[in-house]
């Protein structure tokens, strides 16, 4: 898990915040948890986002697991072995 922090400026003309560049850094991750404040630094508000995440890797082929099992003796034998070990 990771952690990152966004500071999202206020735009006072448009009265909305521009928040591309947290929307361009989740877009290949897994967002964990977001959590917003509001603040105001210099008479200008701002929005703070405090965000964990994952890393999203491509999914790995993986071969099925090993399944244990008893070998079984014969399976080791050539076919001439095999003839002599039934006729015994």
């Amino acid at each position: 898990m990771k952690a990152k922090v966004f500071t999202l400026r206020f735009d006072t003309t448009s009265r909305t915040i521009d928040d591309t560049a947290f929307q361009g850094f989740i877009e290949d991750r897994e967002l964990l948890s977001l959590s917003d404040h509001i603040v105001e630094f210099d008479r200008e508000p701002m929005m703070v986002l405090c965000v964990t995440y994952r890393d999203v890797m491509e999914p790995v082929n993986r071969t099925p697991p090993f399944v244990s099992r008893k070998s079984n003796p014969r399976d080791r034998l050539d076919d001439t072995e095999k003839v002599f070990r039934l006729a015994i």
